[in-house]
Formats: structure tokens, C-alpha cells, sequence
């Protein structure tokens, strides 16, 4: 490359989409596939290559042409990222995004004309950007390649976490289905908070030989948290590791112990099929659907894009439906009910067809979690009524009749002789932010094969569901983990 190729040929708008995808494969790695990201490159190389054709072609000066694209497409994908670095020096009412969003294209326009008013050619950024992008690609593909993992204190410490301690049998090995519900409050609470007395899902449960934990508490308000925590069997380490560390960071981290979590790893080793229903992406099993909730694989590369970030700081759906952004619609407004629809049809394909050998089936609806779609006699919700908290009850119990469903299909598909898990990963936010502690109130219950629930108590959380299973079943002498 001679120095003349570099003054005159924008690598820049190919190297400034590469340097986004080398930056996220880094800050996510091992969250998004090889495929993937090369085809979101070649996306995203094509659409900044064809907005400096247009340009050129109405400007017609092609240096300017890709300053400008340059411009555009560096303040379109790192909108979050320097929205977030102005967090450390500006105050928090000019980053307020009633003046800031004002600024931000007030500073566009002033770019472009400065820009358009320039000599052309003679200022050399063809050489400043081509040589500046090609070594912060370089630095992030250096980090790439060079990554060592690194052994963290991801979990608090427990006893007999990491080893079997007794060799598991393989002789009785009974399908395995783990149901959440996201955000599912256990009955009594809600029977407590709405003065429901008519939604009895415990009596359901108890009728078809379960065990309800009457005292259940989550440990945490959040599903990523909660869900890491059950799959590894142990507690996070909030107060050690993830507290030295941004939310930012925190996230991935979650979805990487997710899927690379203990009980799956442990299952697999007993010759179990991982059939994943889930929004998570287990090892060797991504997840199937798309859902606009919590994003995985390509999606987590785009989130601190112009659109992405506007989206979920600016634009909540009620502002969607309000302003009737039609082109928000399938993908926010109706997106997570698209996700739960594919996962219950996911469920119900599994349970249809025949097991060829013992499965963990782990199914995850985002229900009764907001958005609100469906009362109590499933009967839509209006769009401007989907984040009305007072429409909690009615999705409630339209849940709870999908667990009524789902149960049912599950003895019926095996004759009793599964274990199957019903849960939430936790409560629900109280919109006056008076009671806090409904939010870890989650549904929790286990039913077992010989309904011997002897070893069980009302108060144990669902961070011990597989220390319960394994100590069960497979021989284990796993001590359950206590507190809250």
C-alpha cells in the first residue's frame, strides 16, 4: 500500500465497519459465531458503500463523498458508545435526551457542511482515517487473536460444586423438562397484591403430585442472573467479581456462563439430548428463535447502533404505539409475542414426538411478562394498553393456563415418569416502587417420578433445582445453598 493509494482510496469505509465487528467479536466473544459476523460485515460494508455512491453521485466529488459517509456512518454505529463515554465528563441534563438528541443532529448537519465547504483534497483525511481505522482494526484482530482466558470468581464458593461426588448411575435416567415462566409471581403473593382469590395455580400443581415451595424466593430481580444461577447451581458472586465490572460487562459474562453452564455439561456426561426452547444459547444448542427481549449472537454487535439505542432509551413501546411507528410494530410492539408463539410451538413439537433416549427439555416463555397480550379469556389487549401494569392479572392467568397445558402434555407423553420443573426466574416490579421485595416472590415447583418429596421443604430457592435432581436421582451429595 504506497502512500499515494492511501491518500486517494477510502479504505476508511470499509475498515470503519470492520473495526464495529472486531470490536463486539472482542467485548462478546464466544457469543457470536464466526457466520454471523462476517454476514452482518458484508451488510454493513454494503449499505456505508452504497450511501457514499449516492453521495458522490449528488455532490460529485468523491473525496467529499467519503468524508461524509464517514461522518455519517461513525456517528450512526457508535451513537451509543459515545453516548455512554460523554456519561464520564458532561452532566447528566445536557446527555438527557431532550437536548442531547437536538445536539446530536445539529452536530451531523454542522459535519457535513463543514465538510461540503472544505477545500477538496487538500487536507489529507484520506491518509488520517485510512491509517487511524486500519490500527484500531489491527488492535481489536491483535486482541482477538491473542486472548487468554482468564480464571475469575464468577460464583461465591459452595460445597462439592465442580466434581461428581459419587459416580452418577445411568440405569434410571427419567426425561428432565425445566418450564420458566418469566416473571410469574408466586401464588400467594399475587392472590396477596391483586385480591385474586380465584387463580390457584398451586392447587393445580398439588392436584398433578407436585411439590410447590411455598416460600420461594428468587435470589434475583433479573433473568440472566437468576437463569445463570439455577443452570450452574450456585450463587454469583455480586459483591466479588461482577461488582468490579460494568453492567456492559456483565451481560455477556451472564450469557457466556449460560451457556457453558454446569447442569447441561453434567447432563450431556450422563447421555442426555439438551433440547433448548429457550431465548439463551446453550453449548451446541444457539437458540432457535429471535426475540427483541435480550439480544444473542449478531444483534449483540448492533446494540449500540443509532436505531438500537434510540429504541431502548427513547423509544419504549408506548411511545411506539402512540406514534404509530408502523415499522416498529412486528419487531418491538408484537415481538416478544412472536417469540413466545414459536417457543410454545417448539414445546409442543417436542412433546409430540417420540424420545429416542433420556432428554433435558428447557423451555422458556416470556409470559406472564410484559407486554400484556391476552386477558384472562385470551382476548387480545389493545396496543396502548400492552405495559398497563393493571393488565398483570389477566396475562397472569392466561399463563397459567399455558402451564396447565404444558403440564398436562408432559404426563401424558411420558405416564408420570418425568421430572418436571415449573418455575419463574422471578416477580414482578411494583410500578410505585413501594415493595421491593415482590420482585424475588417467584413461582418454584418439582415434580418427581415416586412423589417422595421427604427431603424437601417450603423455603428452598431455585438456585438448588439441579443440586435437587442430582442429589435424587443420579447419587449425588450436593449441599443445598441457603439464604437469601
Amino acid at each position: 500500500m504506497n502512500r499515494k493509494n492511501l491518500n486517494i482510496v477510502p479504505f476508511f469505509l470499509v475498515l470503519i465497519p470492520l473495526f464495529l465487528v472486531l470490536n463486539g467479536m472482542n467485548q462478546f466473544h464466544g457469543l457470536v459465531s464466526g457466520k454471523s459476523a462476517l454476514s452482518l460485515l458484508a451488510v454493513l460494508v454494503a449499505a456505508v458503500l452504497i450511501v457514499y455512491f449516492f453521495i458522490s453521485k449528488m455532490i460529485r466529488n468523491q473525496a467529499k463523498a467519503a468524508l461524509m459517509t464517514a461522518w455519517l456512518a461513525v456517528l450512526y454505529l457508535f451513537f451509543g458508545t459515545i453516548h455512554d463515554e460523554m456519561k464520564e465528563i458532561l452532566p447528566s441534563g445536557i446527555l438527557s435526551y431532550r437536548y442531547f438528541l437536538p445536539l446530536w443532529i445539529l452536530f451531523v448537519i454542522a459535519g457535513i457542511l463543514l465538510i461540503r465547504r472544505s477545500p477538496a483534497g487538500k487536507n489529507g483525511f484520506n491518509r488520517y482515517l485510512n491509517i487511524l481505522f486500519f490500527v484500531l482494526c489491527l488492535y481489536e484482530g491483535s486482541r482477538m487473536l491473542l486472548r487468554r482466558e482468564q480464571k475469575a470468581d464468577f460464583f461465591l464458593p459452595t460445597t462439592g460444586e465442580d466434581n461428581f461426588i459419587h459416580a452418577a448411575t445411568k440405569t434410571a435416567r427419567p426425561n428432565i423438562y425445566l418450564l420458566v415462566f418469566d416473571s410469574y409471581l408466586r401464588p400467594d403473593a399475587f392472590r396477596d397484591k391483586f385480591h385474586a382469590d380465584q387463580e390457584n395455580i398451586d392447587s393445580f400443581l398439588h392436584g398433578k403430585g407436585f411439590y410447590v415451595f411455598s416460600k420461594s424466593r428468587s435470589h434475583y430481580n433479573n433473568t440472566t442472573e437468576s437463569l445463570c444461577s439455577v443452570l450452574n447451581m450456585r450463587l454469583l458472586n455480586k459483591e466479588g467479581y461482577f461488582n468490579k465490572i460494568s453492567p456492559d460487562q456483565s451481560y455477556p459474562t451472564h450469557l457466556r456462563l449460560i451457556e457453558s453452564n454446569r447442569s447441561c455439561e453434567l447432563l450431556d456426561s450422563l447421555g442426555y439430548t439438551v433440547k433448548n426452547g429457550s431465548l439463551f444459547n446453550l453449548k451446541n444448542q444457539p437458540s432457535p428463535f429471535r426475540q427483541p427481549y435480550l439480544p444473542n449472537n449478531k444483534a449483540l454487535l448492533l446494540e449500540k447502533t443509532l436505531p438500537n439505542k434510540l429504541v431502548q432509551d427513547v423509544f419504549p413501546l408506548e411511545w411506539i404505539v402512540k406514534f404509530k411507528l408502523s415499522l416498529l410494530y412486528e419487531p418491538y410492539v408484537f415481538g416478544v409475542r412472536n417469540y413466545n408463539q414459536s417457543a410454545g410451538a417448539f414445546l409442543e413439537k417436542v412433546l409430540s414426538a417420540r424420545a429416542t433416549g433420556p432428554e433435558f427439555v428447557y423451555s422458556h416463555l416470556l409470559l406472564p411478562h410484559a407486554p400484556y397480550y391476552y386477558d384472562g379469556n385470551e382476548k387480545e389487549t389493545a396496543p396502548s394498553q400492552l405495559m398497563n401494569p393493571e393488565k398483570y392479572p389477566g396475562y397472569y392467568k392466561y399463563a397459567g393456563d399455558q402451564i396447565r397445558k404444558y403440564v398436562d402434555m408432559i404426563l401424558d407423553r411420558n405416564g408420570g415418569n418425568s421430572i418436571i420443573v415449573v418455575m419463574s426466574d422471578h416477580g414482578i416490579k411494583d410500578p410505585e416502587e413501594k415493595d421491593r421485595e415482590i420482585e424475588y416472590k417467584n413461582l418454584f415447583s418439582i415434580y418427581y417420578p415416586d412423589k417422595d418429596y421427604s427431603s424437601l421443604n417450603d423455603s428452598i430457592q431455585i438456585s438448588n433445582t439441579f443440586r435437587l435432581i442430582f442429589n435424587k436421582y443420579f447419587g449425588q451429595q450436593y449441599a443445598l445453598i441457603r439464604g437469601y
